[in-house]
């Protein structure tokens, strides 16, 4: 991955590197979702992407993008999972390089994957028996141990309420 990097800036030093453009998207969003249109942006009339030999490469096995070449769309090609990709990391960045013949040209795509609240929170334990005296005052408090929630941000558990509904009840 560095050593990819460091090629990168080499590249960008000696001006062979045209541009970069930014885009995010949320993830989960369905194949064939529109990121965007890399013709217009990289200032290019679409035929010129098959007469240039565009190409688009992203280190790693999976292909989340494309690139259609009759109209210069960038698409979501598979389902991204950002916790997957990214873990528990705030940020979540797929890049990817284009290259185009005649002149050669090579520009660098960042794709913001955007957390949604799309994993409900695990607790260690799926139940939980306490003891309790009879003579505890109303309100008492006990503690639970914490939820594991693999979104990031506000997506995140901030705080929860145990309340009596069809998933959990008192005895």
């Amino acid at each position: 991955m560095a050593l990819a990097i460091c090629n990168f800036f080499l590249l960008f030093a000696s001006g062979l590197v045209s541009g970069h453009i930014d885009y995010s998207i949320p993830e989960e969003q369905a194949p064939g979702t529109t990121v965007g249109i890399i013709a217009e942006d990289l200032k290019l009339n679409v035929w010129e992407l098959s007469a240039r030999m565009f190409r688009l490469f992203c280190e790693g096995s999976k292909k989340y993008m494309e690139v259609n070449q009759k109209n210069g769309i960038l698409f979501v090609n598979e389902r991204i999972d950002r916790e997957e990709i990214c873990k528990q990391s705030f940020i979540c960045i797929l890049i990817y390089k284009i290259i185009l013949d005649d002149p050669f040209e090579m520009h660098q795509i960042a794709v913001e994957i955007l957390d949604i609240n799309d994993n409900s929170p695990v607790f260690p334990k799926v139940e939980l028996s306490l003891q309790m005296n009879e003579l505890i005052a109303t309100g008492a408090r006990f503690p639970l141990e914490s939820a594991y929630d693999p979104d990031v941000g506000s997506n995140t558990i901030i705080i929860y309420h145990v309340s009596s509904n069809e998933h959990f009840g008192l005895k």
